[in-house]
């Protein structure tokens, strides 16, 4: 059930309900242990978070990350990555700027450990990084997250790939005197033309 209320959105206090009363049914028919509880937990603290909830969305986190202590399991990936942006966004709308950083940070290490280092979800991440650091006011360290991005976009992709423009867009606007960036960018634009 929490999978369908994901799914419409969980963005109206309605929604939130309905899920609410879904994660309660969950908790009544399964026993505090099982590592099935997780998910909907997660998915509460996300729907949290969409409602601008954020200090819920924390402590629902926090009780999600217990409950897979609790369960004697490693966190599953698609738990632990949405977990960690779940924190992200409710420190976000705290104004929690270290704690985003960190949520960032996190994101990037689950994906490395689940992808490896070089796949576009890494790459995602990296960039998500980097843009939490731009606005933090970190342009160099952002630039170095935005160009580490860039190259593993442009080897798995090449110049003609949605992601890679995504990324250059955001370097240049980071820096416009970033070199790689504008060539690559010119790169993209001679592909979209030809």
């Amino acid at each position: 059930m929490y999978e369908v209320a994901l799914v419409l959105g969980v963005d109206t206090p309605e929604a939130l309900d309905m899920l609410q009363g879904a994660v309660v049914r969950y908790r009544t028919l399964l026993p505090a242990s099982d590592p099935a509880l997780v998910m909907p937990v997660v998915a509460l603290a996300a729907g949290y978070c969409n409602v601008s909830r954020f200090q819920e969305a924390l402590q629902t986190a926090e009780e999600a990350r217990r409950l897979c202590e609790g369960t004697g399991s490693e966190m599953r990936y698609e738990a632990a990555d949405m977990l960690a942006h779940v924190v992200a966004l409710a420190h976000s709308g705290l104004g929690n700027e270290q704690a985003v950083l960190d949520a960032r940070k996190t994101v990037v290490r689950v994906r490395k450990n689940h992808f490896g280092d070089e796949h576009i979800e890494v790459a995602k991440a990296i960039t998500e990084l980097a843009d939490t650091l731009l606005s933090a006011g970190d342009v160099k360290q952002a630039i170095q997250e935005q160009a580490v991005a860039l190259e593993m976009l442009l080897a798995l992709f090449g110049n003609d790939h949605p992601s890679v423009v995504e990324v250059l867009l955001l370097l240049i606007y980071a820096d416009f005197s970033c070199t790689r960036a504008r060539i690559a960018w010119r790169g993209c634009i001679q592909l979209q033309t030809t």
